[in-house]
């Protein structure tokens, strides 16, 4: 009778600890998965940016590329450029020049 109880005790034991077992499991499961999400929600939001980032720099090089053909125009034309040397870093404020005493000669 004893050992009837004792492997009843020791069934239902097991039976618990297996039960434990699995929410353990799923629980871990569950934070993996958790963490897993929240990688890829940062890789997208990552290559996202970079897209960004891309269109906007392709966008500029293809502005600056515009800018050269119609300079380059200009100067077939008949246009002067000037090389002015300036020390940009040092200067406090811009001065306002008229219109009329500025160089337009194209």
């Amino acid at each position: 009778m004893a050992d009837e109880r004792d492997n009843t005790q020791s069934e239902v034991n097991n039976e618990e600890n297996d039960a434990r077992e699995e929410d353990i499991v799923r629980d871990t499961d569950a934070d993996t998965r958790d963490i897993e999400n929240a990688e890829n929600d940062s890789n997208a939001e990552t290559e996202r940016r970079f897209s960004g980032i891309e269109a906007t720099l392709d966008r500029i090089l293809g502005e600056l590329s515009s800018l050269r053909e119609a300079q380059g125009i200009m100067v077939e034309n008949g246009a002067v450029v000037n090389d002015v040397e300036t020390d940009i870093g040092h200067i406090e404020e811009d001065e306002f020049v008229p219109p009329r005493e500025m160089d337009l000669l194209i």
